[in-house]
């Protein structure tokens, strides 16, 4: 039998989320599992899902929009006999408590759960994350799961299904490296024979690009030392990263990229990568760091801790530490051979823990579980 899955995800912009749901719909065994997916009608990456479902459309999912988006997606779930609703949003979460408020059958709700911080706690919040609303959340870390325990979800509600990335087939090697760093120093006007540290992610708060700032501010004003340093990424904090490098004057050695599709050639590019977070519910970027052998320095928050095993698969360090950044920045700088160790580590690590077939297979036992236990077919 072969159950019917509408996926709906809000997000506009191409971020880890929207990552992790093109890799389950790849995952997915067609033979048991028919994906339909929504996304915004303006979202920036529409074609990215190009041939994983048997219906891809778009909706408006803006706060005067969502009632009539529910009615749309309940009326759609009525005519194409949709089995389980997935939704991989907060607010994919609120239009599909709408939606089964419509409908007059009892269409059961996956929530996947990609943040650490807990949901907000208000007179709806026994219901919506309650099990009369939803029949499992999927956490991606064991991080996102203790989160959404503390905030008083039920434990037999919550299941984790650990995030994944998929490398490309011919994983870089440290000869691989070369030609890619050469090539981005060459853009950006660095030194390829120095050291590259980078960051990758969305200029946002949690990220912690001012903790990285500091530190280097730290090594070249402290220690006379002249980093080269590369932010890939875009986000709400863009413009104050640009005033903050000119006030330490750091232009010479912090280079803003904006965002960066190729992001493995990116990591390929870089000797060491520092991920500074001070919330994190697992970290996409670790995942995709390993495929492209780069040394990581990250913080102690969160699902971190579930892929950088400390001086095994990468350096940890404090959140809001930038002067322990610098110390293992300088342990790194100093030692090639730890780099590797570190590098080559935290790709097996990966590859063993964090697998896309690992993700569709379970993600497919869940949804025929769930079906099972609900009795599947609901008809208005």
């Amino acid at each position: 039998m072969i159950l019917r899955i509408l996926h709906i995800d809000t997000g506009l912009s191409w971020r880890g989320g929207q990552k992790q749901l093109q890799l389950l719909l790849s995952e997915l065994p067609r033979e048991t599992v028919e994906s339909h997916l929504v996304l915004p009608q303006s979202c920036e990456y529409r074609d990215k899902f190009a041939g994983l479902t048997k219906n891809l459309f778009c909706k408006n999912f803006g706060p005067l929009q969502q009632l009539f988006t529910a009615y749309q997606l309940a009326r759609y779930c009525q005519s194409n006999a949709i089995d389980i609703l997935h939704v991989h949003t907060a607010r994919a979460h609120t239009i599909a408590v709408f939606i089964k408020l419509l409908l007059a059958r009892k269409i059961p709700l996956i929530v996947h759960r990609q943040v650490i911080f807990p949901p907000s706690r208000n007179i709806f919040h026994p219901y919506k994350y309650g099990p009369q609303v939803v029949s499992q959340f999927i956490a991606i870390s064991e991080a996102v799961r203790r989160a959404l325990l503390s905030s008083g979800v039920a434990p037999q509600l919550v299941t984790t299904i650990k995030a994944s990335y998929q490398g490309r087939g011919n994983m870089l090697n440290p000869e691989d490296k070369r030609p890619l760093k050469q090539q981005l120093c060459q853009e950006v006007g660095f030194d390829p024979q120095r050291i590259v540290i980078g960051f990758l992610g969305a200029l946002s708060a949690e990220k912690g690009c001012f903790d990285l700032l500091k530190a280097v501010d730290f090594l070249r004003r402290d220690l006379g030392e002249n980093p080269q340093v590369l932010i890939a990424g875009d986000g709400p904090l863009r413009r104050a990263l640009e005033a903050e490098i000119t006030r330490r004057k750091l232009q010479d050695s912090v280079k803003l990229l904006g965002f960066r599709d190729e992001v493995e050639d990116f990591l390929g590019a870089l000797d060491i990568l520092v991920f500074p977070s001070t919330s994190e519910g697992l970290g996409l970027g670790l995942l995709e760091a390993a495929f492209a052998l780069c040394a990581v320095v990250a913080t102690r928050v969160g699902g971190i801790n579930e892929v950088i095993i400390h001086e095994k698969t990468g350096l940890l360090v404090n959140p809001s530490s930038p002067r322990e950044i610098v110390k293992e920045l300088r342990q790194l700088m100093a030692n090639p051979l730890l780099r590797l160790k570190l590098a080559v580590n935290l790709r097996a690590h990966v590859k063993k823990n964090f697998s896309p077939r690992q993700l569709g297979t379970e993600c497919n036992r869940l949804y025929q579980r769930i079906f099972t236990e609900t009795k599947g077919i609901c008809k208005l």
